[in-house]
């Protein structure tokens, strides 16, 4: 038994002893559960918390108010499945939902801690439509964050996460590396708006950088096209037909032919003397 909830059942025999015919009132645990806490025991804070819910008749909106300072008291001291039964607790018994503001937030950090990361992501979803049926569980479109009129749902947070390099994605796999990874994708979403609202995007050498990847990649397509060996992947040669040639070359022959076949194809005029008059 730990020392906190040792001294607690001592003190809780000690007053049914002085006292058979109950003991301390609930309003005294209650007391005795806030004293304890001020004074820094949240683990016997927890257990005079107990006794109280245990004793207390309270209505059910009064129960839940209760609960939900328990739990918050058991998030604080690290004891996060301990903070989860108090926090469903709290849930069922309010019935008006307005201490969902707090319950949520607190269940999805206690899953993240506890590493349950499926239980999370159903209680995301719970949270995002509380209609969510068994059918949609599978429905990737939870939102994770919203900011102004933008949002970053499940589905995108994942793609972000599958491209991570394998150092990072070690680290975005753990509830405090997936927190980082979100904050990480608005910031980057409210940055990007920032520029474009500031006209970089405008930007001659900017627009001249995009022009250059542009066609680095178009490039890059063209050659992997030229690479690949199925017949329905195979670059149309019809119009040029040196590309047909490629076929049966190790990749490396393939690339130096096609840049050499495509220097063929056209009425080039090269002036290499001109290099000469450059200056060092």
């Amino acid at each position: 038994m730990a020392i906190g909830a040792m001294a607690v059942a001592i003190l809780f025999q000690e007053d049914r002893e002085a006292n058979p015919t109950g003991g301390m009132a609930p309003e005294q645990w209650l007391q005795l559960a806030v004293r304890l806490e001020q004074r820094g025991l949240p683990e016997e804070a927890l257990d005079a918390y107990r006794i109280y819910l245990d004793r207390a008749p309270l209505d059910n909106a009064a129960r839940a108010r209760v609960c939900l300072n328990v739990a918050k008291l058991a998030y604080d001291a690290e004891r996060y499945a301990e903070a989860l039964v108090f926090l469903h607790q709290a849930d069922l018994l309010d019935a008006q939902g307005t201490l969902k503001g707090d319950t949520n937030p607190l269940i999805v950090g206690a899953l993240e801690r506890l590493g349950r990361t499926d239980d999370l992501r159903r209680e995301l979803r719970a949270q995002t439509d509380p209609g969510t049926t068994p059918a949609l569980e599978e429905d990737d479109s939870v939102v994770l964050a919203e900011f102004g009129d933008q949002t970053i749902t499940m589905a995108e947070f994942e793609e972000k996460l599958a491209g991570l390099p394998p150092a990072l994605r070690e680290h975005g796999d753990t509830p405090e590396g997936r927190r980082d990874l979100l904050r990480n994708m608005v910031a980057e979403r409210l940055l990007i708006e920032r520029a474009y609202r500031l006209g970089y995007d405008e930007d001659p050498a900017i627009q001249q950088q995009l022009d250059d990847m542009r066609d680095a990649l178009v490039v890059q397509r063209l050659l992997r096209s030229a690479l690949e060996d199925t017949d329905d992947d195979k670059p149309d040669t019809t119009d040029e037909p040196h590309l047909g040639m490629l076929g049966t070359q190790t990749e490396h022959e393939r690339i130096r032919d096609l840049f050499v076949n495509t220097l063929e194809t056209r009425d080039i005029r090269f002036y290499p003397e001109r290099l000469e008059e450059m200056t060092p």
